[in-house]
């Protein structure tokens, strides 16, 4: 079954736990970026909604709807190799994981609006 069958699976079968996963995605990033990280990985969706293999389609969707994108930076030093870093959790044995970034924090807030989670507005405070 190629990647885009197995995606149509998912979305046909078990459409619930394909949204939420895309909706802990995006709120990792949003998360993420307030927290002043202009990247997030699949490991900062809390562990226990992991959603088994549904995470994996989840974010290729999210990429092909211009939501989310691959994280292209280099910078060894911060642990981020072309992209990619290892895993934070001790059951990922350290393996690499490809890291994304927003395409939009509007188009990020906008997609959890839409399915109907409230994301709180937050003011910047000017530095003077």
């Amino acid at each position: 079954m190629s990647q885009t069958e197995a995606s149509a699976q998912q979305q046909v079968w078990k459409a619930d736990e394909f949204m939420a996963a895309q909706v802990y995605i995006v709120r990792a990033g949003l998360e993420q970026l307030v927290a002043g990280h202009d990247h997030f990985g699949p490991d900062d969706i809390p562990e226990h909604k992991t959603f088994g293999n549904i995470v994996g389609n989840a974010i290729k969707s999210l990429e092909l709807a211009h939501v989310i994108r691959h994280y292209e930076a280099h910078r060894p030093e911060d642990g981020i190799i072309y992209g990619r870093r290892h895993s934070r959790r001790v059951a990922a044995k350290g393996r690499m994981l490809s890291l994304y970034t927003l395409c939009s924090r509007a188009a990020a807030v906008e997609f959890l609006r839409r399915h109907g989670r409230v994301v709180e507005s937050r003011q910047r405070e000017l530095a003077i």
